[in-house]
């Protein structure tokens, strides 16, 4: 998450707590996006004194920094584990021709390594959402000859 978005003036007031959530259960969000409201002008939603949901209205909000913290949230953590094994296969006996055999594994367990939530509290509902994970295992296979 872009910390910039938690300190531009109106944007966002903290209402509740900071509660992580796990984006595999819950449609992809990293966090409750319910803690959090931008809105100071939008008068035809609930007022925020009647519980915290995303997006109720707080007139306090125009013109000053919200509540929430700069450095409030973090991005899912990275789980990945890579590996290379290379074999060198010497031809005759002389060192100037050989083969060479590659074999790299990145993401090697395949675990899901998400990308960071959207913190733009102007997207709507996808606040809080992660949209996009990181690559899942990748193998890749190199044969060389040196001569």
């Amino acid at each position: 998450m872009y910390s910039a978005f938690f300190e531009y003036p109106g944007e966002p007031d903290q209402l509740g707590p900071f509660t992580k959530q796990n984006p595999k259960s819950n449609g992809g969000y990293w966090f409750d996006q319910n803690s959090f409201t931008e809105n100071a002008t939008d008068d035809t939603q609930p007022p925020c004194s009647a519980g915290a949901v995303f997006g109720c209205y707080d007139p306090s909000l125009l013109g000053r920094i919200g509540s929430a913290k700069r450095t409030i949230c973090c991005g899912p953590p990275i789980n990945n584990f890579d590996i290379a094994l290379h074999k060198v296969l010497p031809i005759g006996s002389g060192d100037t021709k050989r083969f060479e055999f590659r074999t790299e594994f990145f993401n090697l367990f395949n675990h899901t390594q998400f990308n960071n939530p959207d913190g733009n509290t102007t997207d709507g509902s996808d606040f809080g959402r992660i949209k996009r994970a990181k690559d899942p295992r990748l193998i890749q296979l190199a044969l060389k000859f040196y001569f």
